[in-house]
């Protein structure tokens, strides 16, 4: 029988999905000040964070009933713009040499961005080419990508990973599972992407 996660185990989940994305803001800054070792740091304690909150969803050999945590669905007397405003994020740009991803918050109201240096950006998509090129049609992880470049903090491989997926060159595989939407044309596609985003003033 499938049962349902009380108001307090909801709210605890909520508290850890917060601080997640504190720790990831966090890490962000970090990098930006070119502290990785602070940057990685801050990004293992967000990735336990998240764990944590996943495993919330598990009591004894049961597997509880956990709704994503998504703003709840406007209702129909909020104003239509509301949920133009959620339906536009993410969203990315250029900024003082950094490509920025701008999200929405789980309270759907509040901002959070994470930003990764053009050189930083470079070397992960110089990565992701010579793996198109390799293997152009074998699923691959973000902890794969990364393992080659574990000198970057893991936030900076989602977050570029997340731009190649709302630009529909990375596709989900499955859960946990990434592959190359074109990989013969990933190499052309990627080269033009920075200038593509849109300038931020």
């Amino acid at each position: 029988m499938t049962k349902l996660l009380e108001p307090s185990w909801e709210n605890a989940m909520q508290a850890l999905e917060s601080v997640r994305d504190i720790l990831l803001s966090s890490s962000q800054h970090a990098g930006i000040q070119r502290n990785w070792a602070l940057a990685r740091n801050l990004v293992d304690l967000a990735e336990r964070a998240d764990k944590l909150r996943e495993d919330i969803g598990t009591v004894g050999s049961g597997k509880l009933l956990v709704e994503p945590l998504v703003p709840a669905t406007p209702s129909a007397e909020q104003p239509q713009a509301h949920r133009n405003d959620a339906d536009s994020y993410p969203r990315f740009f250029i900024r003082g040499g950094h490509m920025v991803k701008q999200g929405l918050q789980r309270n759907g109201v509040d901002q959070y961005e994470h930003a990764v240096p053009r050189e930083q950006f470079s070397q992960i998509l110089e990565h992701l080419r010579e793996m198109a090129a390799r293997r152009s049609k074998r699923e691959f992880s973000v902890e794969q990508v990364h393992k080659a470049l574990s000198a970057l903090p893991k936030y900076m491989v989602y977050t570029t990973m997340s731009l190649l997926m709302h630009q529909g060159m990375l596709e989900k595989a499955r859960k946990g599972a990434y592959k190359f939407a074109r990989a013969e044309s990933f190499a052309d596609e990627s080269s033009s992407l920075w200038n593509k985003l849109t300038l931020f003033s």
